[in-house]
């Protein structure tokens, strides 16, 4: 028998285990995520000294499925290295640096981000193979950040219906982010909202591999505005507010970085005992 402790902590209606156990079996994973009711998991190394970065090691889905990337799960970790007098945090090839604004403020530079650069291909989904999305833009784009993302514009007033699956069916939107000819491995299929002016004012993400959406997804948002800058609809430099259902962040696109004003919060502590050591994987 064995004792596991692990932490909470929550961002943008989004809440994850982390902690530093390097490796679980995904029973475990499925049941702790199951008994703390959280979006995920996430493994992280603490560095030997202030000068080195902490590292997210692992992020698991609440199902044990992997993925690349998570920025919620990825603010969520540079909020406790920022209380433990970290600076930056490393999650695959994005890092995070976090500064102090108030107490309950940080302003975190996500990078590298380089939305000039970035390749974006466009798809043009087939009616004959999805007529359901008829009422729907026929054209998405195609991008990565973090993990595959295929984003698609629609005005804000079509909010309601996407949620409700009143326009397109959950599985016809399934069979679009594992479309055959282009995504065998699928994608997180966006939905970002334009207001009347034409201004972004959210996004819904349905995860690829997860069966449900999300309305909090900051890589989603990261690939949205790139679109967005590379059509010449967004400006470098210019503060934007995103809505994220009853949370609203302000975010400025840089050349080389991505900053974001918010913060995480620490849920709870707890400790599971009885973990029996086959729930445990080797290295």
């Amino acid at each position: 028998m064995a004792e596991l402790t692990y932490q909470v902590w929550h961002h943008l209606h989004n809440s994850f285990i982390v902690m530093t156990v390097p490796i679980l079996s995904a029973q475990t994973i499925q049941k702790l995520c199951h008994e703390a009711q959280v979006d995920g998991l996430l493994t992280y190394q603490v560095p030997k000294n202030k000068s080195e970065l902490f590292e997210v090691k692992q992020f698991f889905n609440d199902d044990a499925s992997t993925a690349p990337y998570c920025g919620n799960a990825h603010l969520c970790v540079a909020t406790l290295a920022h209380e433990l007098g970290y600076s930056s945090v490393k999650f695959g090839h994005a890092e995070v640096r976090s500064q102090s604004i108030s107490k309950q403020q940080l302003r975190f530079s996500i990078s590298p981000f380089s939305p000039l650069e970035a390749r974006v291909s466009s798809f043009e989904v087939p009616l004959s193979e999805y007529p359901e999305w008829e009422s729907l833009p026929k054209v998405g784009f195609a991008l990565a950040f973090g993990g595959p993302h295929l984003v698609f514009f629609v005005p804000e007033s079509l909010r309601r219906a996407l949620l409700s699956y009143e326009i397109v069916s959950q599985d016809t939107l399934v069979r679009v982010q594992f479309d055959p000819t282009k995504f065998k491995h699928g994608v997180n299929l966006t939905f970002a909202f334009l207001d009347q002016k034409g201004q972004p004012s959210g996004s819904i993400t349905f995860e690829r591999g997860c069966a449900r959406y999300t309305l909090a997804s900051t890589s989603s948002m990261i690939s949205a505005l790139t679109v967005m800058i590379q059509q010449g609809k967004v400006a470098m430099g210019n503060p934007i507010d995103w809505a994220f259902t009853q949370d609203t962040v302000s975010v400025t696109p840089n050349e080389g970085q991505f900053e974001l004003t918010s913060y995480a919060t620490f849920v709870t502590e707890k400790t599971q005992e009885r973990v029996l050591k086959r729930d445990f994987t080797a290295e």
